[in-house]
C-alpha cells in the first residue's frame, strides 16, 4: 500500500489544501460523505468550474452552516420516504434556508450559488442521497495528470465530511492512496451506492429544481417598481397600531379633542425611540405637549419598560 502521511488539518496539512492541490490535476471527482454543507463547496470553488462532480451524501445535508438556522433533516427517519418526497423535502428546506438566513447575502456566497446552479444545469454537478444511512467518507479523483503521464486516480478516505470543519476547521484524520487497486476498489464501492441512491439534483431534473427552489427564492429576481414603491412606503410611513397610547382627550380629562395626525406622530416617535433610543420632534406645540405628557404619564405609571429606562 502506497500512501502519503496522515492528513490531520493541523499546520499546513489541511484536507482543503490537499484537495485544491489535486483538483487542478484531475478531470473529474466523486465524493462520498456523511454530511454535505455549502461550506464544503466554498472551500474548493476556485478549482471546480470545469470539473465533473458527483456528490453522494449518506446522512444529512446543510443541518447547520455559520449560525444558520435552516435544518436539512435527511436523517434515518426520512429513509423510508418516497424518492419524490425526499427530493421535495430538500427543495422546501433549501428554499427556507436561502430565504430566512443571511448566508447568501454576501457577494462571495452569491457567486458560489451561481456556480452551484450553473453546474447542475450543464450536467457537471450531480447530487444524490444514499438509500440507507452511510457515514463513510471517501474522496475519489479520476485521471490525475502527472509528470510521468496520467494515473487512473487517487483516493482520500478518513473522518472528514465535505464541510468547512471537515476540510480545515477542526482536527481530522485522513489518508491518501495513490495505487490503482485502491482507486478501483473505491470506484466500485461508490458506483454501487450511487446506482441505488435518490437523485437530489442533476441536469435531468433541473425543471423540478427550478420549480421547487428557484421560483421560491429571491436570487436573481428583481421586484417590480410598484412593489419597491410599496416597500418604501411601508418602511417610512408604517405606523404600529398595536401599542396602547393615552389620547389628548384622556390626558386632559376631556379638555382637548383626539386628532388622528397627533396619534400617528406619537406612535411613530415611540417606534423611533424603540429602534434608535431617541427621537427628534419638529411640529406644532400641541403635538409636542401631547407627546411629552404621554411619556411622563407612561413613566409615572411604570408602563413600557423601554421608555421607563431613560429615554427622557
Amino acid at each position: 500500500m502506497s500512501s502519503e502521511h496522515f492528513i490531520t488539518n493541523t499546520g499546513e496539512k489541511s484536507l482543503s489544501k490537499i484537495l485544491n492541490g489535486i483538483l487542478h490535476k484531475t478531470k473529474a471527482f466523486d465524493f462520498l460523505v456523511g454530511y454535505f454543507y455549502f461550506s464544503g463547496i466554498q472551500e474548493i470553488k476556485n478549482h471546480v468550474e470545469d470539473k465533473k462532480i458527483r456528490i453522494l451524501v449518506g446522512m444529512e445535508m446543510e443541518k447547520e452552516l455559520q449560525n444558520a438556522t435552516a435544518d436539512f433533516n435527511f436523517h434515518c427517519k426520512k429513509q423510508q420516504s418516497s424518492i419524490q418526497k425526499i427530493r421535495e423535502d430538500y427543495y422546501r428546506e433549501f428554499t427556507y434556508f436561502f430565504n430566512h438566513t443571511d448566508f447568501f447575502e454576501g457577494k462571495e456566497q452569491e457567486t458560489l450559488f451561481k456556480l452551484y446552479f450553473s453546474k447542475i444545469k450543464d450536467g457537471t454537478l450531480e447530487i444524490r442521497k444514499t438509500k440507507e444511512p452511510c457515514h463513510a467518507k471517501m474522496y475519489i479523483f479520476s485521471n490525475i495528470d502527472t509528470e510521468d503521464g496520467e494515473d487512473l486516480g487517487n483516493v482520500i478516505t478518513g473522518s472528514s465530511n465535505f464541510t468547512y470543519n471537515g476540510l480545515r476547521g477542526q482536527n481530522e484524520i485522513n489518508v491518501r492512496f495513490k495505487n490503482n487497486p485502491e482507486y478501483l476498489d473505491a470506484c466500485q464501492i461508490f458506483e454501487t451506492l450511487w446506482n441505488t441512491a435518490t437523485i437530489i439534483a442533476d441536469k435531468e431534473h433541473i425543471k423540478e429544481f427550478e420549480e421547487g427552489v428557484m421560483k421560491h427564492i429571491w436570487f436573481d429576481q428583481l421586484p417590480s417598481p410598484y412593489l419597491m414603491y410599496l416597500r418604501c412606503l411601508h418602511e417610512y410611513f408604517h405606523i404600529d397600531s398595536t401599542k396602547r397610547i393615552r389620547s389628548p382627550h384622556a390626558i386632559t380629562k376631556g379638555k382637548f379633542l383626539n386628532l388622528k395626525y397627533q396619534e400617528h406622530a406619537v406612535r411613530q416617535a415611540i417606534d423611533t425611540i424603540e429602534k434608535h433610543s431617541g427621537v427628534i420632534i419638529s411640529d406644532v406645540v400641541g403635538l409636542l405637549q401631547f407627546f411629552l405628557k404621554h411619556l411622563k404619564l407612561t413613566i409615572a405609571t411604570g408602563g413600557q419598560n423601554n421608555i421607563n429606562q431613560g429615554y427622557l
